[in-house]
């Protein structure tokens, strides 16, 4: 974890979550072929934007929790914060 703090701060990205705060103990992880084959089934359509009103919160949170139900993967997390084109959440 501490190891993704600091790589992220490298990317001047800064946590919203306080000093020495960790999500889990233990957060299972995969690596980028195994990635590849999850992210078509933890992409989803628009049109729940349209239908339902969801936002980039919403995707970023179900793509989060279906990684961890459907492939036991808890290291798929959530990202929110600021970009250069504005606020954006994506996991």
């Amino acid at each position: 974890w501490d190891d993704l703090v600091t790589e992220l701060a490298d990317l001047g990205l800064e946590l919203m979550l306080k000093p020495g705060f960790k999500p889990d103990a233990l957060v299972p992880y995969t690596n980028r072929e195994s990635y590849a084959k999850m992210v078509p089934f933890l992409t989803y359509p628009a049109d729940e934007y349209v239908v339902h009103g969801c936002d980039c919160d919403n995707y970023a949170k179900k793509a989060s929790a279906d990684a961890a139900f459907r492939y036991k993967v808890e290291g798929c997390l959530q990202v929110w914060g600021d970009t250069p084109l504005g606020y954006h959440a994506w996991a």
